[in-house]
């Protein structure tokens, strides 16, 4: 009886290793399980899928996990196991020359030296990644990049230059139809407009980031924003309020107009 399963397919004359489907599986649920917080789960499913990887010879399966191990020491602040990680699949990526993957990790080294307190040495490292992901149409990777500058530029002091990179950030979130990413960017934004005491580009993102919580069904961080906005009712006439509502895209992009203004003619995603 004639097997239905697909041969291996053959690189060079000889049979490429197969994948490890547990290492597709891990890398795969870690956004979900750190969302749930589950972080000894995400651990030890990941910890799984390298072990598999590395017994089938997967290259990619291996270095996709050990990626997925430095993000979650990152995460859980495990800093020195964190960059193990990501400098254990760094040489896997460029062997098997996968960018993204590698950029990714390049990424991942960088947010560590933002944890260590070296906000201007991440930034100028930072901004060596948005050509790269351009060059190979990686636009979430972009996105995550600008976030991860504006962030860096938040330590730096330097709030409309954050401004923007994050105003860039929403714009590719949008592009791609993440949801999750934009209330990101948007917490991000809140924060910055009430440092620079822009009230209308507070308030816009504020009424996008609820009604995108809304959309996504999450409670607990639409709770969390209903003393702001009881604020802002007993502060601003009702009529006005509405009309900041209804208005919210279009005033954003006029506070980020502003901030462009205050930051001059330089490209906020280059180092000084």
């Amino acid at each position: 009886m004639a097997s239905s399963r697909p041969p291996t397919p053959r690189i060079g004359g000889e049979s490429a290793p197969p994948r490890s489907q547990l290492a597709r599986v891990a890398t795969a649920a870690q956004n979900l399980l750190g969302l749930a917080h589950r972080m000894d789960a995400w651990q030890r499913l990941v910890e799984a899928g390298l072990a598999e990887a590395r017994v089938l010879g997967d290259r990619g399966g291996e270095a996709n996990t050990l990626k997925a191990l430095g993000d979650l020491f990152l995460r859980i602040a495990k800093l020195d196991e964190a960059r193990n990680a990501y400098q254990d699949a760094l040489p896997i990526y460029r062997q098997i020359n996968a960018r993204i993957g590698e950029a990714n990790t390049q990424q991942g080294l960088e947010l560590l030296a933002l944890s260590n307190g070296d906000a201007t040495a991440a930034f100028r490292r930072f901004a060596e990644l948005p050509p790269i992901f351009v060059e190979i149409q990686g636009r979430l990777g972009l996105q995550a990049a600008l976030g991860y500058m504006a962030r860096a530029a938040v330590a730096m002091r330097h709030p409309d230059r954050a401004l923007l990179l994050a105003g860039e950030s929403l714009r590719i979130d949008r592009e791609i139809d993440s949801r999750f990413g934009q209330t990101i960017t948007l917490k991000l934004m809140l924060s910055l407009f009430s440092t620079t005491g822009d009230q209308t580009g507070l308030i816009a993102a504020l009424v996008l980031y609820r009604g995108l919580l809304a959309e996504i069904g999450d409670a607990r961080r639409l709770a969390r924003t209903d003393g702001i906005w009881r604020q802002l009712e007993q502060q601003v006439p009702a009529a006005e309020l509405e009309r900041l509502r209804t208005q919210a895209p279009d005033l954003l992009d006029t506070a980020l107009a502003a901030a462009h203004r205050r930051f001059g003619d330089g490209d906020p995603a280059q180092p000084d």
